[in-house]
């Protein structure tokens, strides 16, 4: 979805060097000139020249800098569709069973105000998980099933937040996606809970056209994020500075520009 996107606003934007970086990825192309040996200090292992091992690299750190561009996509997702939420809140802050004062753990996103999944406000943990090993090997079942990784990041996730998982007092969902693009099932149930209420705020006639158009804007948000996230780990960049992509609600007119989607029957024929 992310080459699809167009860059009308600043969350769609794409660098030109991440850019490249992603079409070389996904046509399984050589990266761009790179260093030969893992630049983490505790890891000497050879890099390959498609990035397999510093996508998986346990000891180089980037795993959870590369996540912040898709935790607040799916923060901005959650507010657009009509709810309020809150990237990166202190877990501490929060009154749940089992919570108390001077946790230093924090959440990726929560979200209030909405309808949707049991009607609870919903705790968003997302996660990039790399289906290939840092030798470019498939980890185990990869091979052989898809998302093989999203059965391990919930089991993560739900022994760093045991408190919070089968909470009377909140929604606790994983949101996963692999390197290569693949989404977990609760990240299509999220999508499809919110545009569906957000279509529902419509005359009924515009019901059907407006998840559409919602639909392609969430998807493309969180793809391009997710790209943003990956290849720039790959880089090895850093956080994405993307702090002012996500402050003010999109007007319609904009929501409408981003989809370029061409008419059955030209109207030039």
């Amino acid at each position: 979805m992310w080459l699809d996107a167009l860059p009308i606003t600043q969350c769609f934007k794409i660098p030109a060097n991440l850019f490249c970086t992603g079409l070389r990825m996904r046509a399984f192309l050589p990266l761009p000139l790179q260093e030969r040996v893992c630049p983490a200090g505790r890891c000497s292992f050879e890099l390959d020249e498609f990035g397999y091992h510093l996508l998986a690299c346990p000891v180089l750190g980037r795993k959870k800098w590369r996540c912040i561009p898709l935790e607040k996509a799916f923060v901005q997702i959650y507010k657009e569709a009509g709810g309020s939420a809150k990237h990166n809140v202190p877990i501490d802050r929060l009154q749940a069973r089992g919570l108390v004062r001077g946790d230093q753990r924090r959440l990726d996103g929560v979200g209030w105000g909405l309808p949707i999944l049991e009607g609870l406000p919903i705790v968003m943990d997302a996660t990039i998980r790399s289906p290939l090993t840092g030798a470019g090997l498939p980890i185990p079942g990869a091979d052989r099933k898809d998302g093989a990784t999203f059965h391990r990041a919930r089991y993560d996730k739900r022994v760093a937040y045991p408190e919070l998982h089968d909470s009377p007092s909140c929604t606790f969902i994983t949101l996963a996606c692999e390197t290569g693009g693949r989404w977990s099932n609760e990240v299509s149930d999220l999508v499809g809970a919110l545009t569906t209420f957000k279509s529902e705020q419509c005359s009924r006639a515009l019901q059907k056209s407006t998840k559409l158009l919602y639909t392609r804007r969430f998807w493309q948000l969180l793809s391009v994020a997710a790209m943003k996230g990956i290849t720039a780990s790959v880089e090895g960049l850093g956080e994405i500075d993307d702090s002012g992509a996500f402050l003010q609600m999109p007007h319609f007119e904009e929501v409408l520009a981003g989809v370029d989607l061409p008419p059955e029957v030209s109207r030039l024929a």
